[in-house]
């Protein structure tokens, strides 16, 4: 078998976006990806900084890619990504995706980057399965619930009120800054949540009630106290594509000492319950798959996986 890795060149550009829009599955009422969509994507992830590009050739032939980013953030510090709609491998080839990630590898541990991370598919079985082969874990999940049939069934309570939320709610709304945060950190989850991204919270949260491009509902109780909190966004994309017709359930956090009552679920029911009457036809959300609470709630929910993130840490050790 005459099999090599290239640098991923212009040339691959037409190969590599009809792998892609082969290997993306669209979402249930989403269009499926086209070759121009998928070529677009390609061309947008190599204009990033410090973005390298990979092939895999096999008899003359482009049979895969890889499109490695490294991405600094000031909490975070650097990790090597590889989004969605950044690589491809053609069908039978799953187990070469090794190669396409050693060459990116190599090149970010060489560089101190040891923080690994590859967004697939939920539903390619081969691909997940290559990616455990390498040392990967799943740490998010991306799911998604249909909003044209009957919704998911909840008993509601009528002490509970949810609605839209008003600039008088900010007070309130600030106090759920850290709960999300603050629950993931304890165990079996263990996230890091370094004290500047906790600000970061805190000041996007203390402005969330005014934010244009959220839309937050809150449940309220007869006393007027508000237990939990949902935000929406109604512009989402999946990958290198926008999602008509469909809201990203973006943050959703009720108070401890309220769980366990279905506040959560009448929340979320009722104000999906909004979008459904104005034609939306799907959500998408994530979660953390360490976190039991987040994980069991989802499912029950009815959401079903359509990516997943996935990690590998490079032992600081292993890598000088």
């Amino acid at each position: 078998m005459n099999q090599r890795i290239s640098g991923f060149e212009q040339k691959h550009l037409h190969d590599a976006a009809r792998l892609l829009a082969y290997m993306q599955e669209p979402l249930p009422g989403g269009a499926a990806l086209t070759y121009e969509q998928g070529e677009q994507g390609i061309r947008e992830s190599l204009k990033q900084e410090q973005a390298s590009g990979y092939a895999l050739i096999e008899s003359g032939e482009l049979v895969g890619f890889l499109i490695a980013v490294i991405e600094k953030d000031e909490v975070w510090g650097r990790t090597g990504w590889v989004r969605s709609g950044s690589w491809a491998v053609a069908p039978g080839h799953e187990g070469h995706l090794s190669a396409l990630y050693a060459a990116a590898a190599s090149r970010w541990v060489g560089d101190g980057v040891l923080s690994h991370c590859i967004e697939v598919t939920a539903g390619n079985p081969a691909l997940l399965e290559a990616l455990y082969d390498l040392g990967f874990g799943r740490e998010q999940v991306y799911g998604y619930l249909s909003l044209e049939g009957q919704l998911p069934e909840w008993v509601r309570d009528p002490r509970y009120t949810v609605r839209r939320s008003v600039p008088e709610d900010q007070p309130q709304v600030a106090g759920f800054s850290r709960i999300i945060a603050g629950y993931q950190t304890r165990s079996p989850v263990f996230a890091l949540a370094p004290e500047a991204y906790l600000k970061a919270l805190d000041e996007g949260f203390s402005l969330l009630t005014v934010d244009p491009d959220a839309e937050l509902f809150v449940i309220e109780d007869e006393t007027g106290e508000i237990p939990g909190i949902i935000v929406y966004d109604v512009h989402p994309r999946h990958g290198s594509q926008t999602l008509e017709g469909s809201v990203e359930l973006v943050i959703c956090a009720v108070m401890e000492a309220s769980r366990g009552k279905g506040i959560g679920r009448q929340l979320v029911t009722e104000s999906l319950q909004t979008y459904q009457d104005a034609g939306s036809r799907m959500v998408i959300t994530d979660w953390r798959s360490a976190n039991p609470l987040s994980s069991r709630f989802w499912k029950s929910m009815g959401f079903i996986p359509y990516r997943y993130r996935m990690l590998r840490r490079i032992d600081h050790a292993s890598s000088v």
